[in-house]
Protein backbone atom coordinates (compact mmCIF):
# COMPACT_ATOMS: atom_id res chain seq x y z
CA UNK A 1 0.00 0.00 0.00
CA UNK A 2 3.38 2.86 0.92
CA UNK A 3 4.30 1.98 -2.67
CA UNK A 4 1.03 2.89 -4.23
CA UNK A 5 0.24 5.77 -2.29
CA UNK A 6 3.90 7.02 -2.70
CA UNK A 7 3.35 6.62 -6.61
CA UNK A 8 0.16 8.31 -6.69
CA UNK A 9 1.42 11.40 -4.24
CA UNK A 10 4.31 11.62 -6.27
CA UNK A 11 2.67 12.04 -9.14
CA UNK A 12 0.35 14.69 -7.47
CA UNK A 13 3.77 16.65 -7.18
CA UNK A 14 4.51 16.26 -10.37
CA UNK A 15 1.82 18.15 -11.24
CA UNK A 16 3.11 21.15 -9.33
CA UNK A 17 6.42 20.65 -10.78
CA UNK A 18 5.13 21.24 -13.97
CA UNK A 19 3.68 25.11 -12.90
CA UNK A 20 6.69 25.66 -11.11
CA UNK A 21 9.00 24.42 -14.07
CA UNK A 22 7.43 26.58 -16.47
CA UNK A 23 5.99 29.30 -15.04
CA UNK A 24 8.94 31.77 -14.15
CA UNK A 25 8.56 33.11 -10.25
CA UNK A 26 6.66 30.67 -8.77
CA UNK A 27 8.66 28.65 -6.56
CA UNK A 28 9.37 24.92 -5.94
CA UNK A 29 9.68 26.30 -2.42
CA UNK A 30 6.13 28.22 -2.73
CA UNK A 31 4.50 24.77 -3.23
CA UNK A 32 6.97 22.89 -0.18
CA UNK A 33 5.26 25.94 2.03
CA UNK A 34 1.94 25.14 1.06
CA UNK A 35 1.73 21.77 1.62
CA UNK A 36 3.73 22.17 5.17
CA UNK A 37 0.67 24.91 6.01
CA UNK A 38 -1.98 22.48 4.53
CA UNK A 39 -0.27 19.01 5.89
CA UNK A 40 -3.66 18.40 8.26
CA UNK A 41 -5.87 18.52 4.88
CA UNK A 42 -3.24 16.57 2.80
CA UNK A 43 -3.01 13.89 5.78
CA UNK A 44 -6.79 13.74 6.07
CA UNK A 45 -7.01 13.54 1.80
CA UNK A 46 -4.36 10.56 2.43
CA UNK A 47 -6.22 9.02 5.46
CA UNK A 48 -9.60 9.01 3.42
CA UNK A 49 -8.33 7.35 -0.21
CA UNK A 50 -5.93 5.19 1.43
CA UNK A 51 -8.11 4.55 4.76
CA UNK A 52 -8.53 0.58 3.81
CA UNK A 53 -5.07 0.00 4.20
CA UNK A 54 -4.84 1.57 7.60
CA UNK A 55 -1.68 3.94 7.49
CA UNK A 56 0.40 4.90 10.95
CA UNK A 57 1.60 8.37 11.08
CA UNK A 58 4.91 7.38 9.52
CA UNK A 59 3.50 6.00 6.72
CA UNK A 60 1.43 9.42 6.44
CA UNK A 61 4.49 11.67 6.93
CA UNK A 62 6.56 9.85 4.15
CA UNK A 63 3.54 10.13 1.65
CA UNK A 64 2.94 13.86 2.28
CA UNK A 65 6.69 14.43 1.89
CA UNK A 66 6.43 12.33 -1.43
CA UNK A 67 4.82 15.13 -2.87
CA UNK A 68 7.49 17.61 -2.13
CA UNK A 69 10.29 15.37 -3.64
CA UNK A 70 7.70 14.76 -7.05
CA UNK A 71 7.72 18.63 -6.93
CA UNK A 72 11.51 19.07 -6.62
CA UNK A 73 12.51 16.53 -8.71
CA UNK A 74 9.95 17.48 -11.84
CA UNK A 75 11.34 21.26 -11.39
CA UNK A 76 14.78 20.49 -12.15
CA UNK A 77 14.01 19.14 -15.45
CA UNK A 78 11.13 21.35 -16.74
CA UNK A 79 12.48 24.63 -15.65
CA UNK A 80 15.28 24.53 -18.04
CA UNK A 81 12.35 25.06 -20.68
CA UNK A 82 11.96 28.56 -20.08
CA UNK A 83 15.78 29.61 -19.47
CA UNK A 84 15.67 28.46 -23.65
CA UNK A 85 13.23 29.75 -25.09
CA UNK A 86 12.34 32.87 -22.70
CA UNK A 87 15.62 33.59 -21.03
CA UNK A 88 13.82 33.18 -17.82
CA UNK A 89 16.17 31.90 -14.88
CA UNK A 90 16.24 31.37 -11.92
CA UNK A 91 19.74 30.56 -9.49
CA UNK A 92 19.41 26.56 -10.66
CA UNK A 93 19.70 27.75 -14.54
CA UNK A 94 21.19 31.05 -14.59
CA UNK A 95 24.27 29.95 -15.74
CA UNK A 96 22.67 27.61 -18.81
CA UNK A 97 20.27 30.77 -20.53
CA UNK A 98 23.35 31.70 -22.88
CA UNK A 99 23.94 28.64 -24.33
CA UNK A 100 20.63 27.21 -24.45
CA UNK A 101 19.01 30.56 -25.69
CA UNK A 102 21.63 30.61 -28.42
CA UNK A 103 20.70 27.01 -29.22
CA UNK A 104 17.46 27.89 -29.56
CA UNK A 105 18.06 30.87 -31.90
CA UNK A 106 20.11 28.38 -34.34
CA UNK A 107 17.02 26.37 -34.51
CA UNK A 108 18.26 23.78 -31.94
CA UNK A 109 16.07 24.74 -29.01
CA UNK A 110 15.08 21.07 -28.82
CA UNK A 111 18.09 19.38 -29.21
CA UNK A 112 19.25 21.76 -25.86
CA UNK A 113 16.19 20.37 -24.15
CA UNK A 114 17.52 16.80 -25.32
CA UNK A 115 21.13 17.60 -23.52
CA UNK A 116 19.52 18.85 -20.47
CA UNK A 117 16.99 15.96 -19.96
CA UNK A 118 20.34 13.45 -20.44
CA UNK A 119 22.08 15.52 -17.86
CA UNK A 120 19.24 15.29 -15.31
CA UNK A 121 18.48 12.11 -16.11
CA UNK A 122 21.76 10.63 -15.86
CA UNK A 123 22.41 12.78 -12.75
CA UNK A 124 19.47 10.78 -11.13
CA UNK A 125 20.72 7.54 -11.76
CA UNK A 126 24.74 8.26 -10.91
CA UNK A 127 23.46 9.76 -7.44
CA UNK A 128 21.91 6.14 -6.89
CA UNK A 129 25.19 5.05 -7.35
CA UNK A 130 26.95 7.17 -5.37
CA UNK A 131 24.80 6.60 -2.80
CA UNK A 132 26.98 4.55 -0.22
CA UNK A 133 30.40 5.96 -1.22
CA UNK A 134 29.10 9.87 -0.57
CA UNK A 135 27.26 8.16 2.86
CA UNK A 136 30.69 6.94 3.68
CA UNK A 137 32.36 9.99 2.76
CA UNK A 138 30.59 12.63 4.44
CA UNK A 139 29.58 10.90 7.15
CA UNK A 140 31.41 7.61 8.38
CA UNK A 141 34.26 6.51 8.62
CA UNK A 142 35.66 9.68 6.37
CA UNK A 143 33.36 12.64 8.47
CA UNK A 144 34.60 14.66 5.25
CA UNK A 145 32.04 17.33 6.24
CA UNK A 146 32.90 17.87 9.76
CA UNK A 147 36.51 18.14 8.55
CA UNK A 148 36.12 20.49 5.48
CA UNK A 149 33.57 22.34 6.52
CA UNK A 150 35.32 25.08 8.31
CA UNK A 151 37.50 25.18 4.63
CA UNK A 152 34.86 25.98 1.88
CA UNK A 153 35.49 29.08 1.53
CA UNK A 154 39.32 28.62 0.05
CA UNK A 155 37.60 26.09 -2.06
CA UNK A 156 35.40 29.07 -3.55
CA UNK A 157 38.25 31.46 -3.67
CA UNK A 158 39.97 29.16 -5.40
CA UNK A 159 37.26 28.47 -7.98
CA UNK A 160 36.60 32.42 -8.04
CA UNK A 161 40.38 32.63 -9.36
CA UNK A 162 40.60 29.74 -11.36
CA UNK A 163 37.87 31.39 -12.94
CA UNK A 164 39.01 35.52 -13.58
CA UNK A 165 42.36 34.27 -14.46
CA UNK A 166 40.96 32.05 -17.24
CA UNK A 167 39.89 35.25 -18.90
CA UNK A 168 42.34 35.85 -21.54
CA UNK A 169 41.76 38.46 -24.73
CA UNK A 170 41.42 37.50 -27.76
CA UNK A 171 41.39 39.46 -31.56
CA UNK A 172 39.19 41.84 -32.65
CA UNK A 173 36.78 41.44 -35.30
CA UNK A 174 37.60 43.96 -36.85
CA UNK A 175 40.94 44.54 -36.68
CA UNK A 176 44.26 46.74 -37.91
CA UNK A 177 47.87 45.31 -38.35
CA UNK A 178 48.59 45.67 -34.72
CA UNK A 179 45.51 42.80 -33.93
CA UNK A 180 47.14 39.89 -35.52
CA UNK A 181 50.30 38.20 -37.31
CA UNK A 182 50.90 35.29 -39.25
CA UNK A 183 53.56 32.81 -38.50
CA UNK A 184 55.34 30.91 -41.09
CA UNK A 185 57.04 30.42 -44.57
CA UNK A 186 58.38 32.11 -47.45
CA UNK A 187 57.71 29.90 -50.05
CA UNK A 188 60.44 29.58 -53.14
CA UNK A 189 59.54 29.98 -56.65
CA UNK A 190 55.60 30.21 -55.96
CA UNK A 191 54.04 31.99 -58.48
CA UNK A 192 51.28 32.62 -57.15
CA UNK A 193 49.24 31.59 -53.63
CA UNK A 194 47.36 28.99 -54.97
CA UNK A 195 50.58 27.16 -57.21
CA UNK A 196 51.28 25.85 -53.65
CA UNK A 197 48.07 25.13 -51.29
CA UNK A 198 47.31 21.53 -51.01
CA UNK A 199 43.45 20.61 -52.11
CA UNK A 200 41.48 21.97 -49.05
CA UNK A 201 43.59 24.61 -47.94
CA UNK A 202 42.26 28.45 -47.45
CA UNK A 203 43.44 31.35 -49.59
CA UNK A 204 42.07 34.73 -48.33
CA UNK A 205 43.10 37.78 -49.01
CA UNK A 206 44.75 39.53 -46.45
CA UNK A 207 42.12 41.49 -45.19
CA UNK A 208 39.90 38.47 -45.08
CA UNK A 209 42.42 36.82 -42.44
CA UNK A 210 40.51 35.29 -39.17
CA UNK A 211 42.40 35.18 -36.18
CA UNK A 212 43.26 31.40 -34.79
CA UNK A 213 42.77 29.74 -37.61
CA UNK A 214 43.39 26.27 -37.22
CA UNK A 215 44.44 25.55 -40.69
CA UNK A 216 46.95 26.53 -42.71
CA UNK A 217 46.70 29.50 -45.32
CA UNK A 218 48.82 30.76 -48.26
CA UNK A 219 48.93 34.49 -48.90
CA UNK A 220 50.51 36.35 -51.60
CA UNK A 221 51.90 40.03 -50.85
CA UNK A 222 54.64 42.65 -51.43
CA UNK A 223 57.24 42.89 -49.07
CA UNK A 224 56.83 46.15 -47.49
CA UNK A 225 59.49 46.07 -44.69
CA UNK A 226 61.94 43.29 -43.04
CA UNK A 227 62.25 43.32 -39.13
CA UNK A 228 64.91 42.27 -37.02
CA UNK A 229 64.26 40.87 -33.63
CA UNK A 230 64.27 43.81 -32.01
CA UNK A 231 61.88 45.15 -34.31
CA UNK A 232 64.07 47.63 -36.70
CA UNK A 233 63.49 48.06 -39.82
CA UNK A 234 65.58 47.34 -42.44
CA UNK A 235 66.15 44.85 -45.69
CA UNK A 236 69.60 43.67 -44.60
CA UNK A 237 69.13 40.89 -42.57
CA UNK A 238 71.08 38.01 -42.47
CA UNK A 239 69.89 35.28 -45.21
CA UNK A 240 69.86 32.43 -42.94
CA UNK A 241 67.58 33.60 -40.24
CA UNK A 242 67.94 33.29 -36.61
CA UNK A 243 64.25 32.84 -36.36
CA UNK A 244 63.24 36.42 -35.38
CA UNK A 245 62.91 37.48 -38.45
CA UNK A 246 59.88 39.02 -39.46
CA UNK A 247 58.34 40.38 -42.84
CA UNK A 248 55.44 43.36 -43.24
CA UNK A 249 53.13 41.82 -45.99
CA UNK A 250 51.09 44.40 -48.13
CA UNK A 251 47.96 42.90 -50.15
CA UNK A 252 48.53 45.20 -53.70
CA UNK A 253 44.97 44.25 -54.39
CA UNK A 254 43.34 46.66 -51.28
CA UNK A 255 46.60 47.99 -49.36
CA UNK A 256 45.99 45.97 -46.25
CA UNK A 257 49.02 44.77 -44.30
CA UNK A 258 49.71 41.63 -41.33
CA UNK A 259 53.31 41.12 -39.96
CA UNK A 260 54.58 37.50 -40.53
CA UNK A 261 56.85 35.94 -37.83
CA UNK A 262 59.34 33.75 -40.50
CA UNK A 263 59.95 30.02 -38.87
CA UNK A 264 63.69 29.90 -37.44
CA UNK A 265 63.72 27.08 -40.32
CA UNK A 266 62.83 29.37 -43.11
CA UNK A 267 65.66 29.10 -45.54
CA UNK A 268 64.70 32.50 -47.28
CA UNK A 269 64.88 35.44 -46.29
CA UNK A 270 62.53 38.24 -48.67
CA UNK A 271 63.92 41.80 -49.44
CA UNK A 272 62.01 44.92 -49.31
CA UNK A 273 59.53 45.06 -52.71
CA UNK A 274 59.51 41.15 -53.28
CA UNK A 275 56.60 39.66 -54.53
CA UNK A 276 56.25 36.38 -52.33
CA UNK A 277 53.71 33.84 -50.97
CA UNK A 278 53.87 32.81 -47.43
CA UNK A 279 51.87 29.90 -45.79
CA UNK A 280 51.43 29.75 -42.13
CA UNK A 281 48.76 30.16 -39.49
CA UNK A 282 47.35 33.51 -38.45
CA UNK A 283 46.71 34.31 -34.64
CA UNK A 284 45.73 37.14 -32.44
CA UNK A 285 48.86 39.20 -31.13
CA UNK A 286 47.70 40.03 -27.99
CA UNK A 287 50.09 41.18 -25.02
CA UNK A 288 50.10 40.13 -21.15
CA UNK A 289 49.01 43.36 -20.73
CA UNK A 290 45.95 42.79 -23.15
CA UNK A 291 45.43 39.72 -21.01
CA UNK A 292 45.67 41.67 -17.47
CA UNK A 293 42.90 43.91 -18.16
CA UNK A 294 40.51 41.78 -19.40
CA UNK A 295 41.20 39.45 -15.94
CA UNK A 296 41.25 43.28 -13.91
CA UNK A 297 37.56 43.92 -15.49
CA UNK A 298 36.45 40.12 -14.94
CA UNK A 299 37.74 40.81 -11.58
CA UNK A 300 36.30 44.18 -11.20
CA UNK A 301 32.61 42.67 -11.97
CA UNK A 302 33.29 40.07 -9.37
CA UNK A 303 33.66 42.43 -6.43
CA UNK A 304 30.81 44.76 -7.87
CA UNK A 305 28.58 41.77 -7.86
CA UNK A 306 29.70 40.28 -4.88
CA UNK A 307 28.74 44.00 -3.00
CA UNK A 308 25.66 43.93 -4.65
CA UNK A 309 25.00 39.79 -3.21
CA UNK A 310 26.06 41.33 0.29
CA UNK A 311 23.96 44.13 0.02
CA UNK A 312 20.77 41.92 -0.57
CA UNK A 313 21.33 38.71 1.29
CA UNK A 314 22.34 40.10 4.72
CA UNK A 315 20.07 40.31 7.39
CA UNK A 316 17.88 43.70 7.39
CA UNK A 317 14.64 45.20 7.82
CA UNK A 318 14.34 45.46 4.05
CA UNK A 319 11.85 42.87 3.60
CA UNK A 320 9.32 44.20 6.63
CA UNK A 321 9.35 47.22 4.75
CA UNK A 322 8.54 46.03 1.10
CA UNK A 323 5.45 47.31 -0.76
CA UNK A 324 2.76 44.56 -2.44
CA UNK A 325 1.09 45.39 -5.50
CA UNK A 326 -1.27 42.19 -4.81
CA UNK A 327 -1.14 41.10 -0.97
CA UNK A 328 0.68 37.85 -1.90
CA UNK A 329 3.86 38.77 0.06
CA UNK A 330 6.53 35.92 0.62
CA UNK A 331 9.07 36.09 3.30
CA UNK A 332 10.88 33.24 1.59
CA UNK A 333 14.44 35.13 0.46
CA UNK A 334 14.83 33.04 -3.14
CA UNK A 335 11.67 34.93 -3.66
CA UNK A 336 12.28 38.03 -2.78
CA UNK A 337 15.61 38.73 -3.54
CA UNK A 338 17.16 35.76 -5.56
CA UNK A 339 14.03 36.02 -8.42
CA UNK A 340 14.57 39.35 -9.23
CA UNK A 341 18.78 39.75 -9.00
CA UNK A 342 19.04 36.43 -11.20
CA UNK A 343 16.05 37.84 -13.88
CA UNK A 344 18.00 41.23 -14.06
CA UNK A 345 21.65 39.55 -14.18
CA UNK A 346 21.06 37.03 -16.63
CA UNK A 347 17.58 36.86 -18.28
CA UNK A 348 16.07 40.34 -18.79
CA UNK A 349 19.67 42.16 -19.69
CA UNK A 350 20.18 39.11 -21.91
CA UNK A 351 16.67 39.93 -23.81
CA UNK A 352 17.27 43.35 -24.08
CA UNK A 353 20.70 43.42 -25.69
CA UNK A 354 19.10 41.17 -28.17
CA UNK A 355 16.20 43.21 -29.01
CA UNK A 356 18.82 45.13 -30.96
CA UNK A 357 20.21 42.59 -33.29
CA UNK A 358 16.36 42.29 -34.21
CA UNK A 359 16.37 37.89 -35.47
CA UNK A 360 13.32 36.12 -36.49
CA UNK A 361 13.16 32.85 -34.98
CA UNK A 362 14.56 30.24 -37.20
CA UNK A 363 12.45 26.66 -37.61
CA UNK A 364 13.39 24.32 -34.67
CA UNK A 365 14.02 21.04 -35.29
CA UNK A 366 12.23 18.54 -33.64
CA UNK A 367 12.28 14.75 -35.51
CA UNK A 368 14.81 12.59 -35.37
CA UNK A 369 17.22 15.00 -32.90
CA UNK A 370 20.24 13.93 -31.21
CA UNK A 371 22.38 14.67 -28.47
CA UNK A 372 25.54 15.39 -30.45
CA UNK A 373 27.67 14.60 -27.81
CA UNK A 374 29.60 10.76 -27.44
CA UNK A 375 28.70 8.28 -24.32
CA UNK A 376 31.83 9.00 -23.27
CA UNK A 377 31.67 13.10 -23.31
CA UNK A 378 27.92 12.42 -21.79
CA UNK A 379 29.29 10.58 -18.83
CA UNK A 380 32.15 13.23 -18.15
CA UNK A 381 29.81 16.16 -18.01
CA UNK A 382 27.20 13.93 -15.82
CA UNK A 383 29.99 12.95 -13.31
CA UNK A 384 31.86 16.36 -13.06
CA UNK A 385 28.04 18.00 -12.13
CA UNK A 386 27.14 15.26 -9.80
CA UNK A 387 30.62 15.61 -8.18
CA UNK A 388 30.59 19.39 -7.95
CA UNK A 389 26.87 18.76 -6.63
CA UNK A 390 28.36 17.33 -3.39
CA UNK A 391 29.69 20.77 -2.42
CA UNK A 392 25.87 21.71 -2.05
CA UNK A 393 26.20 19.47 1.33
CA UNK A 394 27.75 22.00 2.80
CA UNK A 395 26.43 25.70 4.21
CA UNK A 396 25.60 28.36 2.33
CA UNK A 397 26.73 26.48 -1.40
CA UNK A 398 23.71 26.83 -3.92
CA UNK A 399 23.04 24.90 -6.88
CA UNK A 400 23.97 28.15 -9.17
CA UNK A 401 27.31 27.74 -6.99
CA UNK A 402 27.89 24.20 -7.60
CA UNK A 403 27.69 24.72 -11.57
CA UNK A 404 30.21 27.15 -11.21
CA UNK A 405 32.74 24.05 -9.64
CA UNK A 406 31.52 22.01 -12.19
CA UNK A 407 32.46 24.34 -15.08
CA UNK A 408 35.98 24.14 -13.46
CA UNK A 409 35.73 20.25 -12.90
CA UNK A 410 34.94 20.04 -16.75
CA UNK A 411 36.72 22.40 -18.08
CA UNK A 412 33.84 23.96 -20.09
CA UNK A 413 34.35 27.23 -22.12
CA UNK A 414 30.71 27.41 -23.38
CA UNK A 415 29.39 29.18 -20.59
CA UNK A 416 29.76 32.31 -22.63
CA UNK A 417 31.49 31.00 -26.18
CA UNK A 418 29.81 31.06 -29.41
CA UNK A 419 28.42 27.49 -29.52
CA UNK A 420 25.07 27.23 -31.03
CA UNK A 421 25.31 30.60 -32.92
CA UNK A 422 24.46 30.83 -36.77
CA UNK A 423 27.99 31.77 -38.43
CA UNK A 424 28.62 35.28 -38.82
CA UNK A 425 29.14 37.56 -41.26
CA UNK A 426 31.77 39.31 -41.13
CA UNK A 427 35.04 41.16 -43.23
CA UNK A 428 37.00 38.28 -41.17
CA UNK A 429 35.86 35.13 -42.30
CA UNK A 430 38.43 33.50 -44.88
CA UNK A 431 37.40 30.51 -47.44
CA UNK A 432 37.18 27.75 -45.98
CA UNK A 433 36.18 24.41 -47.58
CA UNK A 434 33.34 22.48 -46.24
CA UNK A 435 34.90 19.90 -44.18
CA UNK A 436 36.73 22.60 -42.40
CA UNK A 437 33.58 24.66 -41.65
CA UNK A 438 31.61 21.28 -40.61
CA UNK A 439 34.56 20.24 -38.62
CA UNK A 440 34.45 23.46 -36.19
CA UNK A 441 30.92 23.47 -35.90
CA UNK A 442 30.99 20.46 -34.99
CA UNK A 443 33.20 21.21 -32.22
CA UNK A 444 31.68 24.32 -30.62
CA UNK A 445 28.50 22.35 -30.89
CA UNK A 446 29.80 19.57 -28.74
CA UNK A 447 30.93 22.26 -25.91
CA UNK A 448 27.91 23.84 -25.88
CA UNK A 449 25.86 20.78 -25.66
CA UNK A 450 28.02 19.05 -23.28
CA UNK A 451 28.19 22.46 -21.12
CA UNK A 452 24.49 22.17 -21.04
CA UNK A 453 24.47 18.56 -19.71
CA UNK A 454 26.91 19.51 -16.98
CA UNK A 455 24.52 22.20 -15.54
CA UNK A 456 21.68 20.00 -16.19
CA UNK A 457 22.98 17.17 -14.03
CA UNK A 458 24.22 19.56 -11.33
CA UNK A 459 20.40 20.94 -10.65
CA UNK A 460 18.75 17.66 -10.32
CA UNK A 461 22.03 16.31 -7.94
CA UNK A 462 21.92 19.30 -5.85
CA UNK A 463 17.81 18.34 -4.85
CA UNK A 464 19.25 14.55 -4.11
CA UNK A 465 22.20 15.57 -2.41
CA UNK A 466 19.81 17.84 -0.16
CA UNK A 467 17.48 15.01 0.75
CA UNK A 468 20.45 12.68 1.79
CA UNK A 469 21.97 15.57 3.47
CA UNK A 470 18.93 15.24 5.85
CA UNK A 471 19.20 11.78 6.54
CA UNK A 472 23.40 11.92 6.69
CA UNK A 473 24.27 15.24 8.21
CA UNK A 474 20.55 15.70 9.79
CA UNK A 475 20.74 19.52 8.48
CA UNK A 476 18.36 20.63 5.48
CA UNK A 477 19.76 22.93 2.95
CA UNK A 478 16.83 23.95 1.04
CA UNK A 479 13.70 25.68 1.18
CA UNK A 480 11.91 22.31 0.09
CA UNK A 481 14.15 20.32 2.34
CA UNK A 482 13.31 22.39 5.45
CA UNK A 483 9.80 21.65 4.70
CA UNK A 484 10.55 18.09 4.68
CA UNK A 485 12.24 17.97 8.01
CA UNK A 486 9.46 19.86 9.64
CA UNK A 487 6.93 17.41 8.66
CA UNK A 488 8.83 14.89 9.61
CA UNK A 489 10.05 15.74 13.13
CA UNK A 490 11.21 13.05 14.77
CA UNK A 491 10.63 10.46 12.43
CA UNK A 492 13.89 11.33 10.88
CA UNK A 493 16.31 8.84 11.68
CA UNK A 494 20.28 9.36 10.84
CA UNK A 495 21.59 6.67 8.53
CA UNK A 496 23.82 5.03 10.58
CA UNK A 497 25.21 2.24 10.56
CA UNK A 498 25.73 2.11 6.88
CA UNK A 499 23.25 -1.19 6.51
CA UNK A 500 20.75 0.67 8.14
CA UNK A 501 19.08 2.29 5.63
CA UNK A 502 16.18 4.31 7.09
CA UNK A 503 12.92 3.61 5.62
CA UNK A 504 11.84 7.77 5.11
CA UNK A 505 14.73 7.58 2.84
CA UNK A 506 14.11 4.47 1.09
CA UNK A 507 11.03 5.89 0.07
CA UNK A 508 11.71 9.28 -1.20
CA UNK A 509 14.46 8.07 -2.78
CA UNK A 510 11.83 5.86 -5.18
CA UNK A 511 9.83 8.95 -5.18
CA UNK A 512 12.73 10.72 -6.65
CA UNK A 513 13.31 8.20 -8.95
CA UNK A 514 9.44 7.71 -10.35
CA UNK A 515 9.74 11.46 -10.72
CA UNK A 516 12.43 11.59 -12.67
CA UNK A 517 11.43 8.99 -15.19
CA UNK A 518 7.39 10.54 -15.05
CA UNK A 519 9.76 14.68 -15.69
CA UNK A 520 12.04 13.02 -18.57
CA UNK A 521 9.09 12.00 -20.42
CA UNK A 522 7.27 15.88 -19.21
CA UNK A 523 10.29 17.59 -20.05
CA UNK A 524 10.60 16.14 -23.88
CA UNK A 525 6.67 16.55 -24.12
CA UNK A 526 6.77 20.33 -23.28
CA UNK A 527 9.47 20.94 -25.03
CA UNK A 528 8.35 19.39 -28.36
CA UNK A 529 5.38 21.28 -27.75
CA UNK A 530 7.81 24.41 -27.35
CA UNK A 531 9.70 24.30 -30.48
CA UNK A 532 7.07 23.23 -32.70
CA UNK A 533 5.38 26.73 -32.53
CA UNK A 534 8.30 28.82 -31.28
CA UNK A 535 8.95 30.11 -34.95
CA UNK A 536 5.78 30.83 -35.16
CA UNK A 537 6.16 33.74 -32.68
CA UNK A 538 7.27 37.50 -33.95
CA UNK A 539 10.73 37.26 -31.83
CA UNK A 540 10.42 41.08 -31.25
CA UNK A 541 6.92 40.86 -30.23
CA UNK A 542 8.04 37.03 -27.89
CA UNK A 543 10.73 39.27 -26.49
CA UNK A 544 8.44 42.22 -25.34
CA UNK A 545 5.81 40.28 -23.71
CA UNK A 546 8.12 37.88 -21.75
CA UNK A 547 9.92 41.18 -20.31
CA UNK A 548 6.80 42.52 -19.28
CA UNK A 549 5.69 39.02 -17.78
CA UNK A 550 9.28 39.27 -16.02
CA UNK A 551 8.51 42.47 -14.58
CA UNK A 552 4.83 41.60 -13.52
CA UNK A 553 5.76 38.85 -11.93
CA UNK A 554 8.19 40.18 -10.16
CA UNK A 555 5.73 42.60 -9.21
CA UNK A 556 3.48 40.30 -7.61
CA UNK A 557 6.18 37.90 -5.57
CA UNK A 558 8.59 40.78 -5.19
CA UNK A 559 6.66 44.47 -4.88
CA UNK A 560 8.32 47.27 -4.79
CA UNK A 561 11.81 45.90 -3.69
CA UNK A 562 11.86 43.32 -6.13
CA UNK A 563 11.49 45.89 -8.97
CA UNK A 564 14.39 48.46 -7.48
CA UNK A 565 16.43 45.00 -7.49
CA UNK A 566 15.20 44.12 -11.19
CA UNK A 567 16.53 47.57 -12.53
CA UNK A 568 19.77 47.80 -11.00
CA UNK A 569 20.81 43.90 -11.58
CA UNK A 570 19.73 44.36 -15.43
CA UNK A 571 21.81 47.24 -16.09
CA UNK A 572 25.00 45.09 -14.02
CA UNK A 573 23.86 42.62 -16.71
CA UNK A 574 25.27 44.48 -19.68
CA UNK A 575 28.80 45.03 -18.43
CA UNK A 576 29.89 41.75 -18.73
CA UNK A 577 28.89 41.19 -22.85
CA UNK A 578 30.01 45.34 -23.09
CA UNK A 579 33.28 44.87 -22.45
CA UNK A 580 33.81 41.47 -23.32
CA UNK A 581 33.85 39.20 -20.34
CA UNK A 582 32.38 36.08 -19.23
CA UNK A 583 28.53 36.53 -16.92
CA UNK A 584 29.58 33.49 -14.85
CA UNK A 585 31.87 36.30 -12.66
CA UNK A 586 28.13 38.10 -11.88
CA UNK A 587 27.68 35.20 -9.79
CA UNK A 588 30.01 36.88 -7.26
CA UNK A 589 26.83 38.15 -6.15
CA UNK A 590 26.48 34.61 -4.17
CA UNK A 591 30.00 33.61 -3.82
CA UNK A 592 31.57 36.86 -1.76
CA UNK A 593 28.37 36.59 0.64
CA UNK A 594 29.72 33.05 1.42
CA UNK A 595 32.65 33.44 1.24
CA UNK A 596 32.19 36.06 3.95
CA UNK A 597 30.37 33.72 5.89
CA UNK A 598 33.09 31.12 6.76
CA UNK A 599 35.62 33.86 7.26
Amino acid sequence: MLLIAILVFTLIGCGFGILTGLIPGIHVNNVAHMVLVSETAIIGLATMVFGWAEPNMQDLIIIISSLIIGTVVTHTFLDFIPSVFLGAPDGDTALSVLPGHRMMMAGRGFEAVKCSVTGSFGAMIFCLILLVPLRLFIGQPVNAYANLESFIHLVLLCVSAFLILGESARAREEFNFNDVEMTGFVMSGAVGAGDCAHEGMALPEIDGMEPDRKEMVAVQGVVENVLDDEGNSGDDNDDNNNGQTSIVLRDNKNKKKINVRLHKWNTRVPEIGDEVVVMGQVTARVTWKDHMLKRGMALGIFVLSGILGMVLLSPSGLVGQNLYFIRFASSDTGIIFLFPMFTGLFGLSTLLLSLKDKPAIPEQEVDDVKVNVSPRRQLKSIMSGCLASVSSLFPGISSAIATMIAVNLHGDRDSEGEGGQPPKKNNIGGRRNKSQNKSIKNEKKDETSEFIISVSSVNTSVGIFNLLALFIIMKSRSGAMKAVEAIMGSNITPWAPISNVPLELASLLFAALIASIVALWLTLKFGRIFAKNFSKINYQKMVLGVIIFLIVMIAIFSGVLGLAILGITTFMGFIPPLVGVKRVHLMGSLVVPVILYFL
